[in-house]
């Protein structure tokens, strides 16, 4: 368990916090947001690298202000590797190991090194190893400790696709292994978020703007940052009013039935893939229906991305056959349909 109250650091002109956040043992926690957010200064916070102005940090209960680095638990894996050029891939491996004065350093090195496909290189001179082989000996030197908490700083932003992947399917495996390691892992990658996270955290400006499940951060944002951040393009400013009881989201231009219990100032989100596109009138529960005119096509693989003006723009995702049956181009015109549930709205 990692518990920060009221957590402050200034560094120069940036503060980070006061952050207010509790991570639970054995959880897999990613943080995303754009450089200069502050993701990396609280991860050093959080292994005792950088002190905290004001506030407190708690590691599995207890105090960790009064605690060194070495005492926290936590292995490190730097986004640059840190590796020690003067050393070997072994004597990286096993330095922490010698600073513990462990007894099977010999054994716990190539049990690690195993684990992560890297005993063939135990002799070779970091210099001389790929960016992937660089990481691997980085995560093994994080992890041979058998620390309670694992900090990865952009772990997979060095390495090509397929490294990549690879790496997230051992990192599981790893995680599975030892369902008691809390890690948590900065990211500027979507897609590893979602393959590796239970919980999701945002941040910018040194604040922590959303914390959750992958799918609520992703689908159900709480500003407009954070909206803007994952990928929501259809994100608009209005106001909650009602008619006849139902709650209805406007701006100048057009209305949406949506689903909330406040009134008021608010901006509406809607994903793409929620947006239906039909050519002919729907019987389908959709409370939301306009007609349209595709202002662009841009094909994404087995998919395409649709700009459709219904008085504002909306961007629609369909797949490739779906475009394809229903002829679908430029001027081209359509009806699109957007269930009330699917319009999350926020106050502004």
């Amino acid at each position: 368990m990692i518990e920060l109250n009221n957590a402050t650091k200034m560094l120069g002109g940036f503060t980070l916090g006061p952050l207010n956040l509790s991570i639970q043992r054995g959880s897999y926690s990613v943080v995303l947001g754009p450089s200069g957010a502050g993701k990396t200064l609280l991860m050093e916070v959080i292994a005792g690298l950088t002190g905290l102005d004001s506030g407190t940090i708690r590691i599995n209960g207890k105090d960790a202000l009064e605690v060194p680095p070495q005492g926290r638990s936590i292995g490190f894996c730097y986004q640059d590797y840190a590796l020690f050029p003067n050393m070997n891939v072994f004597e990286n491996i096993a330095f922490g190991l010698k600073v513990k004065k462990d007894r099977n350093i010999q054994l716990k090195v190539e049990k690690i090194a195993h684990l992560l496909g890297i005993e063939d290189l135990l002799q070779r001179g970091v210099k001389d190893l790929s960016g992937g082989e660089k990481q691997r000996v980085a995560l093994a030197r994080a992890l041979v400790i058998e620390p309670d908490i694992l900090l990865l700083d952009e772990p997979l932003s060095a390495l090509d696709k397929a490294y990549a992947s690879q790496l997230i399917k051992e990192i599981k495996h790893i995680h599975r292994t030892r369902p008691e390691l809390t890690i948590v892992h900065i990211t500027h990658d979507f897609e590893e978020a979602l393959s590796l996270a239970d919980k999701v955290l945002v941040m910018n400006q040194g604040k922590i703007l959303q914390a959750g499940e992958p799918r609520e951060v992703f689908t159900r944002p709480k500003n407009p940052f954070v909206a803007s951040f994952v990928g929501l393009k259809n994100i608009y400013k209005g106001r909650i009013t009602r008619h006849d009881g139902t709650p209805v989201f406007e701006t100048e231009e057009l209305r949406f039935m949506v689903t909330t219990d406040f009134d008021g100032e608010a901006y509406a989100t809607i994903a793409a893939h929620d947006i239906i596109v039909t050519l002919e009138p729907s019987d389908t529960s959709a409370r939301n229906s306009f007609e349209g005119i595709v202002k662009d096509m841009e094909e994404k693989g087995m998919l395409v991305e649709l700009a459709i003006n219904i008085g504002i723009e909306l961007m629609v995702i369909v797949t490739k056959e779906s475009a394809s049956r229903m002829g679908l181009h430029e001027g081209k015109r359509c009806r699109v349909l957007i269930k009330a549930t699917a319009i999350h709205v926020f106050k502004a």
